[in-house]
């Protein structure tokens, strides 16, 4: 099997398995959305990014720097893990001695307690067995997601069982702590290695780990400025509104995605001293992920009443806008995901680290001089400025990987006008409603998706002769099921 059949084939069984951990997600949401309010997202979005921005501070970056390695020791598994646990657990100190003051720069009292019980996964997702590692090098993702598959259906069930009895945003903080253990006690079970404290192989890694501390630090500030701004400009209510449908619209369309984003680190770094197949493969693998992402961003921002109308329920139903403006930070995410990890695979962290500071000034300049109107102007202000760093991203990536521009949009074009086609022929039956919203889902997203694919494979037949990249793709898809 090649490399590209390779990867494929594991982005399929990850996809699949990734539906059914997102699934229970879904209807997670499904099922809070009609029992708690706006105001209880916007406590959770709170207590959530906090929590988030203090594990950033202490990443290590052991498992990238596993990823880009040709050959890994034991010793140095376990200086990773060792390393990654120790930070991790004076980061939690940290935490907890900061607790009054982040409540007190919230004004709300009802945060402490909350975000002393949250502070634990600081400690407990440190000691994931690093042989899980070692399962995402070899392509061996079948274990790591099912294991994701058991750890969500029981925290699924204790969120739903919490929630029946007390309808309160403490479901989801009991089901984000009981999946945080499931995951690391499941680890041990689906690789045999076992850690030691060590720190014999710590300078090479700390070499590495030091600019990718700083990398993650401001990639977490810049992908979630937003975010941070929203907590301070506007309510409980409307955080609450858009920590949801961001959820939806973004974060649940990159953890769909992420099946075809993880393996790229292991498959560029085995070719990243040969400038003609790191480059081949970037543009191959590019097109895939765009083929996926862009016509879910198009259904998003022109049928958003269908997925807010099922998920959420009738209270949701101003946020249709809110949507629309943030799917276009899902194509952009997605893209920037894709570039982060073409860097990460060279091993230039340094100049990730870079960028990112310069587009964090850039975005959070605009935002404050022009975004604080209304929600959806600033929704829009915050996608805008995504595609412009995104673009330069694409510009900065193209000093240290030589590849095509026009290659990389005739790759797309096809995904472009399928895309496009297909959002045409939905809105000419969209005026078909049914009194179930699951149903208007089911029909639509059908007719769009139908259609986007026939029309795909029509419109790539035409450039399957002319770019050796659709050959490579369609080969690879064959070769998979052989």
């Amino acid at each position: 099997m090649t490399i590209t059949s390779q990867l494929i084939s594991s982005s399929a069984i990850l996809f699949l398995t990734k539906i059914i951990h997102r699934g229970l997600g879904l209807i997670s949401t499904l099922i809070l959305a009609r029992i708690l309010v706006p105001e209880d997202f916007g406590l959770v979005a709170i207590i959530l990014l906090t929590i988030q921005f203090f594990e950033i501070i202490g990443e290590t970056g052991s498992e990238q720097y596993i990823l880009q390695k040709d050959n890994v020791s034991n010793i140095e598994l376990s200086s990773a893990w060792s390393l990654n646990v120790i930070i991790k657990s004076v980061i939690w100190l940290i935490f907890v001695a900061l607790v009054p003051l982040i409540v007190d720069f919230y004004d709300n009292p009802n945060l402490k307690l909350p975000l002393y019980i949250i502070s634990f996964i600081l400690i407990i997702r440190p000691l994931v067995n690093p042989g899980v590692i070692l399962l995402k090098k070899n392509l061996q993702y079948k274990p790591i997601f099912n294991l994701s598959v058991i750890q969500k259906i029981v925290s699924f069930t204790i969120v739903m069982s919490i929630v029946y009895v007390y309808p309160s945003f403490w479901a989801l903080i009991a089901g984000d702590i009981a999946a945080e253990i499931i995951y690391v006690a499941g680890s041990y079970f689906i690789h045999t290695f076992r850690p030691q404290m060590t720190f014999k192989a710590i300078k090479e890694q700390w070499a590495f780990s030091q600019w990718m501390l700083f990398k993650s630090i401001l990639g977490f500030t810049r992908s979630r400025i937003d975010l941070l701004m929203v907590t301070k400009l506007f309510n409980t209510s409307i955080l609450g509104q858009f920590h949801v449908i961001k959820n939806i619209t973004v974060i649940l369309g990159l953890d769909i995605l992420a099946p075809i984003l993880d393996p790229l680190v292991t498959t560029f770094a085995k070719v990243k001293n040969d400038a003609k197949k790191l480059t081949y493969r970037v543009q191959i693998t590019f097109a895939i992920l765009m083929a996926v992402t862009i016509p879910i961003t198009v259904f998003f921002y022109f049928f958003p009443f269908v997925i807010i109308d099922f998920l959420l329920g009738d209270k949701w139903k101003n946020t249709y806008d809110l949507m629309s403006a943030l799917s276009i930070m899902f194509l952009t995410l997605s893209a920037g995901w894709f570039l982060n990890n073409c860097f990460v695979a060279l091993g230039n962290v340094k100049s990730l680290f870079v960028f990112d500071l310069v587009s964090l000034i850039f975005t959070f300049t605009i935002l404050y001089l022009l975004g604080q109107n209304d929600i959806i102007e600033f929704t829009l202000i915050r996608s805008a400025l995504a595609v412009i760093v995104t673009l330069s991203f694409f510009y900065y990536l193209g000093r240290f990987i030589n590849f095509s521009y026009i290659r990389m949009t005739l790759l797309l074009l096809p995904v472009l006008l399928s895309s496009v086609l297909a959002a045409y022929l939905t809105n000419e039956v969209k005026v078909i409603r049914f009194e179930w919203s699951i149903l208007n889902l089911a029909f639509l997203g059908s007719v769009y998706f139908v259609s986007y694919f026939i029309s795909l494979i029509l419109t790539s037949t035409i450039f399957i002769g002319k770019l050796e990249e659709f050959k490579h793709i369609k080969d690879a898809i064959f070769n998979m099921f052989k």
